[in-house]
């Protein structure tokens, strides 16, 4: 389970900030009122949820990793006949988890800044004609105070959308610095988050912001490794100033390593950036009220529950919770409950007087709540805050840091969360699992067995008989010599195997119409023509590009968050650090320049696009495209690059004023990217005699001069 990151504040009683609070704290009786409110609204909550969601996640994901045969569905014989973990086990599901991962999270998403429409000229109606027709009237040199007055709109409309223009590429080199210097690498994380929605139904990831924290010693711990390092050297310290261990204790020498590496420590990497967690789909707690996972519309509180040893809770809160959970049983006041690992990697509640400090974790809540604008770290059992209830540390119009991901969305009353993939072709792959099962066992029935009549074989004549060696000769002493062999023995064959009994096929047709998969997509098909298979695959296409679009929205609702928590809490010396100094960083405020600028993400550039249609598609619409006036070539390269799927960026390749490739090699080596180039007259590039003293030799070109339909419009600028 993922782990609170390490705040800077301080514990809520007045306490040094190396010191850590070991006795039971004694807080007034309205702060240990609100810090039991909140454990029990909690509780309740877990407990909802505990009844049939939660628990359902957690089949669902033993499911999917080969846990399939429940021994409480199974028969004393079945049990008795063979073991749960030798049964035979098909698993569809995982397959199809994979396959429809790679399908939907193709690649990292392209971030793009968009300026939201917004009217900014009063004077000037914002076309090329009307400031043509300024111009000229201004150029007349007769006084005309309209037309000033539009060119001077103009001028102020233009120069502004240059800088947001500048702005939304900054923002955008900005943003993918940030998914670059993730912990963990953003690709990979959401793929697993997409896994995580299709075995559960849901997945989430947590938008947060990082921030610097000064070491008393002088040392920025930023990275993981030296964060966790300083938090357990402070943990130690603490522990042998309160006189916790001896010197001889393993705990000392486990301090002396950590001062000595520390101290050898001359450069730490410093990182204050945006932070994307992704928590398990079980470790979000809503309020029973929510009516929707998008936003958590009515839900008055969120928590995220992380299970915590006490070591751990004492290096990020500076609290020893242990101490408290200690206490004897005849103390009165409220104790921390202790868990302990499950093999399943579940957490169970010790029984009263039970379990081991040691090994035993401590439910940590962190609880967002709408209703008065506070975030509460809370201890189960802990009669005091963990940390000081405050405003969250970034602003977001949603409030919830949580983003959610869901799959197969239905309308119910009273249920939030949706069905898994799991949960929809689990009567299926059961199915197929029962039919492989007993068709095994049937083909052990069927093999040829050897009777005889009882008594008449010795105990070495049957253990000869049933464990024969290749080519053996074997002699039965047994066997009466006037007896024939055929008399005595016989070979005796079990029911035939029909196929029909157990056959699949019926079961995949329902499999493949429950998940909109097709045959082709895991293995062979089986009789099904070329048409047929087509026809599946568009549908296949259809129902996974609805799904690109859920991921793709959801992604640009993380981005848009994450583009105002830069804006907002970025400073500007580190944005000219990774952008550049040409950088633009308007020094207004967040809310402003959030109505103008937005981050999104680039429509179906997360999932692996059908390549081969859109390229036939491309090749049938782009001659038509270019044979109108005013069409963009630099458009027309950008679209068909996105077709191939190439991730080449258009604009290191274009150079103003230069002709194409084509015409630069007909018209010869000097007429490339010379200065002054463009201002050669149409044709004179097709002369001889206007290329230089070489040019002569040449002979002369018979193809027409290529010259533009209709003249382009003056750019205003580059659109974001």
């Amino acid at each position: 389970m993922d782990q609170p990151q390490m705040m800077p504040e301080q514990p809520t009683q007045d306490a040094p900030q190396d010191m850590v609070l070991r006795d039971r704290p004694e807080p007034a009786e309205p702060r240990r009122a609100k810090v039991e409110q909140w454990i029990k609204r909690v509780q309740r909550a877990r407990e909802h949820w505990n009844r049939e969601v939660f628990p359902t996640m957690v089949k669902d994901m033993r499911f999917a990793a080969g846990q399939q045969w429940d021994a409480s569905s199974l028969s004393p014989a079945d049990v008795r006949n063979e073991a749960v973990e030798d049964r035979y086990i098909a698993n569809v599901t995982l397959r199809h988890i994979h396959q429809r991962t790679a399908s939907i999270y193709g690649q990292d998403p392209k971030v793009v800044a968009r300026r939201r429409p917004r009217l900014m000229s009063t004077a000037w109606d914002g076309t090329s004609q009307s400031l043509a027709t300024a111009l000229e009237t201004a150029a007349s040199g007769q006084p005309n105070p309209q037309a000033l007055a539009v060119l001077a709109d103009a001028q102020q409309t233009i120069q502004h959308q240059q800088e947001m223009n500048r702005f939304g590429e900054t923002l955008e080199m900005l943003m993918e610095h940030e998914l670059q210097e993730q912990p963990q690498r953003v690709k990979k994380q959401m793929k697993m988050t997409v896994r995580r929605a299709l075995t559960t139904g849901v997945g989430y990831v947590k938008l947060g912001y990082e921030r610097v924290m000064e070491h008393p010693k002088d040392i920025d711990a930023r990275i993981e490794t030296t964060k966790t390092q300083l938090a357990a050297l402070e943990r130690l310290s603490a522990d042998q100033a309160d006189g916790e261990f001896e010197e001889n204790d393993a705990q000392a020498e486990q301090l002396r390593l950590l001062l000595q590496t520390l101290s050898e420590t001359r450069q730490v990497v410093v990182r204050e950036g945006l932070s994307l967690t992704y928590p398990h789909s079980t470790a979000i707690i809503p309020d029973p009220d929510v009516q929707s996972l998008h936003g958590f519309v009515g839900a008055g509180f969120v928590a995220e529950e992380f299970m915590l040893s006490a070591d751990r809770i004492q290096e990020i809160y500076k609290v020893d919770v242990a101490r408290v959970a200690s206490a004897t049983p005849g103390e009165e006041g409220m104790r921390p409950r202790m868990y302990h690992r499950t093999q399943q990697h579940q957490f169970q509640a010790h029984e009263e007087g039970e379990g081991d400090l040691a090994s035993s974790y401590f439910c940590v809540w962190e609880i967002y709540c709408r209703e008065d604008g506070l975030v509460y770290t809370v201890c189960e059992g802990y009669p005091e805050f963990l940390l000081e209830p405050s405003a969250p540390d970034i602003y977001l119009e949603r409030f919830y840091p949580w983003f959610a991901f869901l799959v197969n969305e239905c309308y119910e009353d009273h249920r939030v969360f949706p069905p898994s993939d799991v949960q929809l072709i689990k009567h299926m792959q059961m199915e197929i699992n029962r039919a492989r099962q007993g068709l095994r066992e049937h083909r052990v029935a069927s093999h040829p067995r050897i009777v005889a009549r009882q008594g008449m074989l010795s105990e070495e004549d049957k253990d000869a008989l049933a464990n024969p060696l290749p080519h053996q000769l074997i002699e039965l002493d047994g066997l009466p010599p006037e007896m024939e062999l055929q008399r005595a023995l016989q070979v005796f064959r079990g029911a035939p195997i029909d196929p029909a009994l157990y056959e699949t096929a019926s079961v995949m047709e329902d499999y493949y119409r429950s998940v909109g998969q097709h045959e082709a997509n895991l293995g062979g098909v089986s009789g099904g023509t070329a048409t047929e298979a087509a026809i599946a695959e568009g549908a296949r296409d259809t129902n996974t590009s609805s799904i690109v679009d859920d991921l793709d929205e959801f992604l640009s609702e993380i981005m848009e968050a994450a583009g105002g928590v830069l804006m907002a809490q970025t400073p500007k010396e580190k944005v000219f650090q990774v952008v550049g100094r040409g950088a633009v960083w308007p020094d207004l405020d967040p809310d402003t320049i959030a109505k103008e600028i937005f981050l999104d993400i680039e429509a179906g550039s997360t999932g692996r696009p059908n390549q081969q249609a859109e390229i036939q598609n491309a090749q049938a619409i782009m001659p038509l495209l270019m044979q109108i006036p005013g069409i963009s070539p630099e458009w027309v390269a950008k679209e068909l690059i996105k077709r191939l799927d190439d991730r080449l960026d258009i604009k290191e390749a274009l150079g103003a004023g230069l002709s194409s490739i084509q015409m630069m090699n007909a018209a010869g080596p000097q007429a490339g990217p010379q200065p002054g180039a463009s201002q050669i007259a149409p044709g004179a590039q097709r002369d001889p005699n206007a290329q230089g003293p070489q040019g002569a030799q040449n002979a002369p070109s018979t193809q027409p001069a290529q010259v533009n339909a209709a003249p382009r419009p003056p750019a205003i600028g580059p659109n974001v």
